[in-house]
Formats: C-alpha cells, sequence, structure tokens
C-alpha cells in the first residue's frame, strides 16, 4: 500500500508519469543516462547524415561536440545541473550550469558558417543548439516551454533593457526537443534559459548565459613629446608630419571591450616592420608602436654658407681669365664666414683638401684632372631609420614618397591581443603627411636626370 502511496506522489510531481520503485531507480539512472546519451547521439548522426546527403548545405554535427548536463538525479543527489562552457570562437555567449528538475540540458555551439542553414542571422555574435530531453523516458508529456530572462532585471545593465534583444530562443523545425539560443550582441548581466514542462511547472530545466569580456576594436592615440598629435587617416594608412627631429611618435593602443558578465585577462604581442614598397628591411626589433619623426644619422647639416662654398669650389673647373680672381674672392669671402660647425663638417673637410692641391692665379690656373671626379666621390654618413641604413636623405624621400603614391605604410606593426576565452588581431599602418621635398643640398647639379 505504502509503494502505491509513493508512486502517486511522484506521478503528481513528475509532469504526467509513474516513476520506478526509488531503490532501483538510484541504482539504474545513471545506466538509462548514459544509454539515452548514446542513442541521441547516434540518431542524430544518422540524421544528420540523410539530412545532409539531400541538403548539403546543411551542417553535419560531430556528436563529440556535444555536452552533457547531468539530470536531477545525480550522484549528490542536490539537483545541480552542469553545462560546462564550450566556447570554440572568439568569445561571445558562453552556456554555464545551474539547476534542472526532472529536464536533461545538452547544448553544441554552432560555427558561424552555420548560421544561415539554420536560420539564423549570420551577423548574430553567437548561438547554441540545446537539446531538451525530459526525464523519465516514459513521461507521457515531453513539451516545454522556453523562456529567457535577465538573472538582475534590476542591475545596471539590465535595467530598462529588453532581454531578448540580446538573446532569444527558437524551436528547431521538425523536432520538439531541440531548440537554438541566439546571443545577438555582447551583453553585462547573466540570461537565465529555463525550459518548462507543459503539463507540470516544478519540471524544469534551467542555465545561464554569461558572455566573456572581448576585444571589439582598438583606438590608437599619437603623442610627440608628450603632446597630443592628431593623425591623417587616408586609404587604412594614420600619417604623421615629418619633421626631420631624432625622436618618435609614440602610439598610445586602447582596446575597445565588449559588455561582458565574466571579466577575461588579455596579453598583447606586437611585431613591426618596414613595408615591402619602402624597400629597406629593418633591424631593430619593433616591438613598441611608433614612428619616427626624423632620420638619425648622416651628415651634420650644412649651413647656406657652406653649401655656397661647396658649389664655388666644384665651379672652378670651368673659370679661366680675369674671371678667376673674382671667383677666388668669392671663395675667400664665403669661409670668412665659416662657422666652426661648418669648418668641422667632413664635407668641408673633404672638399678643402681636394681645392688645397690647386694653384689659382688669374694668369696661371693648375686643377688636378681628377679634380670633380675626386669631389663628386664625397660620400655623405648613411642614415639610420630603425636599423636600415639609407644613403641619403633624398633616398628616404623617394621612398617615403613611393609609399604613399601606393597607399602603403612606411611601417606596419600586427597587433595580436590574446585573451583564454576569445583573441584579436589588427594591422597598424604609419605613414607621413603630403609629398616629402628633396634636400637640394643632396642634389648634384651636374646630374641632369634630375628635374628640381
Amino acid at each position: 500500500m505504502s509503494n502505491r502511496n509513493n508512486q502517486r506522489n511522484n506521478y503528481n510531481k513528475g509532469g504526467g508519469y509513474y516513476e520506478a520503485a526509488p531503490v532501483k531507480q538510484k541504482h539504474t539512472g545513471a545506466k538509462v543516462i548514459a544509454v539515452l546519451a548514446v542513442i541521441l547521439a547516434i540518431a542524430y548522426v544518422i540524421t544528420s547524415c540523410v539530412i545532409g546527403g539531400l541538403h548539403s548545405s546543411l551542417p553535419v554535427w560531430n556528436p563529440i561536440k556535444w555536452v552533457k548536463g547531468d539530470v536531477s538525479q545525480d550522484s549528490q543527489g542536490d539537483g545541480t545541473v552542469n553545462i560546462p562552457g564550450n566556447s570554440d570562437g572568439n568569445g561571445g555567449a558562453i552556456l554555464d550550469g545551474e539547476e534542472n528538475n526532472g529536464i536533461a540540458l545538452y547544448s553544441a555551439k554552432l560555427p558561424a558558417s552555420t548560421f544561415a542553414a539554420n536560420g539564423i542571422d549570420p551577423q548574430a555574435d553567437s548561438a547554441y543548439r540545446i537539446i531538451v530531453t525530459v526525464k523519465p523516458d516514459y513521461a507521457t508529456d515531453k513539451t516545454v516551454i522556453p523562456s529567457v530572462s535577465w538573472r538582475n532585471a534590476a542591475s545596471e545593465f539590465a535595467s530598462g533593457k529588453t532581454v531578448t534583444d540580446y538573446g532569444i530562443i527558437n524551436p528547431v523545425a521538425g523536432d520538439d526537443s531541440m531548440f537554438n539560443f541566439v546571443c545577438k550582441q555582447d551583453f553585462g548581466e547573466p540570461i537565465i534559459l529555463k525550459f518548462t514542462s507543459q503539463s507540470n511547472p516544478e519540471v524544469y530545466g534551467v542555465c545561464t548565459v554569461n558572455y566573456y569580456q572581448r576585444i571589439k576594436s582598438c583606438d590608437f592615440t599619437f603623442t610627440l613629446d608628450d603632446g597630443a598629435v592628431t593623425p591623417t587617416l587616408e586609404n587604412g594608412v594614420y600619417k604623421v608630419d615629418y619633421t626631420g627631429a631624432e625622436k618618435d611618435y609614440k602610439i598610445n593602443l586602447q582596446p575597445v571591450y565588449s559588455n561582458y558578465t565574466v571579466a577575461d585577462e588579455f596579453t598583447t604581442e606586437i611585431t613591426g616592420s618596414l613595408t615591402s614598397t619602402f624597400g629597406y628591411t629593418a633591424t631593430e626589433s619593433l616591438n613598441t608602436l611608433k614612428i619616427a619623426a626624423g632620420l638619425s644619422g648622416g651628415d651634420p647639416k650644412m649651413s647656406s654658407t657652406l653649401i655656397n662654398w661647396c658649389d664655388k669650389v666644384k665651379e672652378i673647373n670651368n673659370i679661366r681669365g680675369q674671371a678667376m680672381e673674382y671667383h677666388l674672392n668669392d671663395i675667400s669671402a664665403l669661409k670668412r664666414q665659416f662657422t666652426s660647425d661648418d669648418y668641422n663638417h667632413p664635407k668641408y673637410i673633404w672638399y678643402n683638401a681636394i681645392y688645397s692641391e690647386c694653384t689659382l692665379t688669374p694668369s696661371y690656373v693648375y686643377v688636378p684632372d681628377d679634380y670633380l671626379e675626386r669631389l663628386n666621390a664625397y660620400t655623405p654618413a648613411a642614415y639610420n631609420y630603425y636599423g636600415a641604413s639609407i644613403a641619403t636623405y633624398n633616398d628616404f624621400v623617394v621612398a617615403a614618397n613611393r609609399c604613399n603614391a601606393n597607399n602603403s605604410g612606411v611601417v606596419q606593426y600586427n597587433v595580436a591581443i590574446t585573451g583564454t576565452k576569445s583573441s584579436y588581431e589588427t594591422v597598424l599602418k604609419l605613414g607621413y603627411n603630403g609629398e616629402l621635398k628633396v634636400n637640394v643640398q643632396d642634389v648634384d647639379l651636374s646630374d641632369t636626370d634630375i628635374t628640381i
């Protein structure tokens, strides 16, 4: 008589079904669940293969992707359900366990490539396929009613927001036990998914949807001497002014984070290089975001007086007669205006040594046969640009202008930000504004191929 009363009580609590005797149920529940999982997996593979054969655009699921939640008759007897996280994409929504009472839940994350075939907006953030199984197997009514809600509708994030703007549950056509949970966008308050027995509200399965913090984009701010600089953005290249100063523009990376319910930890790796269009290879490690405001190395800047003096020294070979006296007077006058920097300039030292070999008077002119050849053999010190050796400033100008003409940066950085649940990668291209001008002092006026 007592056994019959127990069965009636179980009938009233279990959604329209009799439950087996408690002692036997406890010893056989795990086996029933295991068999059920195998049957579901095999049935789903067979069905998927058949459907895949008829409609090749539909996905064929690997049952190893399914994650099984414990049913209410768990080994601890506390009625909890555990749906481990199975995030396999770039962050987004992830299903976590909470509790159940008579309904087991299975879930698998849907790849974005399958969204359209499953009637899901391709722009959705993420999606899960959920199998809802009412226990035990002989329950007479297995229909469930799905619902979504905020865990705390009064929280700072959820207050005033409609939960279905962030996540929805849709039934899968042709199978009352399958549903798709679709996360529309990132959210900052956990979402509760609940599947309730239609015939008995006390029978249900619940899981929580969290959103792991991820990076949506990156902003960059520029400074020079700690002062803010606004770069020009052209064709995806951030451009700054070339000032000639031997210092760097510094770039600060500012990740733009999603809303989230679970914080993540991120590490950043930066690798840079001079672009192939620029035509030089850096030997320095470019692992800090920056771009030079000017070249380093090279010859010291020449004064206008020294430039004029060098030009007149080169012209001697073409002057004869009385004009030589005026020309020599001009050379001497310019030299009297020299500063100590002019006297110490390597180009002056080179030119003066060759000029001193000449014997020059209005009546007698001696200039070595190889005079111009030796003057033109002067080679300025190379410039350094991130370890790359650039012979002249004008070589640098040609390379930088070539990058502008080809819509390419001079320096390119790859930024990889990695968290435990998501990753983000972007490319930062840097260059210079406008068309850089050649330096006239670097141009050999005897070279007929150069147009100024």
